[in-house]
């Protein structure tokens, strides 16, 4: 008899701001009268969770964002698992909106904006309400790469890029980019370069 080990699946949720800091997006699951943070399962094929979360709010919700920044991970109270050895843990990320508004698809029954100061946790499923906290949280910590400027979240996300890149580019410049535009081989990461490029300022 083959011996199976417990597995903890690996999903990922988002929370999109607008461009101004003060609205996210939030998702109705069809079925369900309450809301959640957009997200779902890492594709085992892609190359890290930051390309996971790009995906799944292109899949949901229609939206491109800029690259994500980690907040944190924790495990997920989902009832598909309770009573076996198996569970979910997600990484909780945040982005902001670059092209497209909110338009549920997939496996979504709605799609909307939320002023931030209007959210209640009583408004969330049970299982996300633990990435409120985290979210609100992190927006009050120190590091606030959600509320950074344009300027340094320019950096930071050519930083990131380079970095998750390197494995399979080898040096990367990242003054010009030519390396990542010649070698990309994901078309996650591709299509979020295009859009950089193409509005490096989405705030303006």
């Amino acid at each position: 008899m083959e011996l199976r080990y417990p597995t903890s699946f690996q999903t990922v949720d988002i929370a999109v701001f607008t461009p101004d800091n003060k609205q996210i997006i939030l998702c109705k699951k069809k079925g369900s009268d309450l809301w959640q943070f957009p997200g779902g399962f890492a594709d085992p094929k892609s190359m890290s969770l930051e390309v996971d979360a790009i995906r799944e709010i292109k899949e949901e919700t229609c939206v491109d964002i800029d690259y994500p920044v980690y907040i944190g991970s924790t495990l997920i109270d989902d009832e598909r698992y309770r009573g076996t050895d198996n569970a979910i843990k997600t990484a909780l990320f945040c982005a902001h909106m670059v092209k497209g508004y909110p338009k549920a698809q997939d496996d979504i029954a709605d799609a909307k904006l939320f002023h931030i100061k209007r959210i209640d946790h009583t408004m969330l499923v049970n299982k996300h309400r633990i990435l409120w906290e985290m979210l609100k949280n992190h927006l009050t910590s120190e590091r606030k790469p959600a509320t950074i400027s344009v300027t340094n979240r320019e950096s930071f996300e050519i930083a990131s890029l380079t970095s998750m890149l390197s494995r399979i580019c080898g040096r990367i410049d990242a003054q010009s980019g030519t390396t990542i535009k010649e070698h990309i081989l994901d078309p996650q990461i591709n299509m979020w370069w295009a859009n950089r490029k193409s509005n490096p300022n989405p705030q303006e």
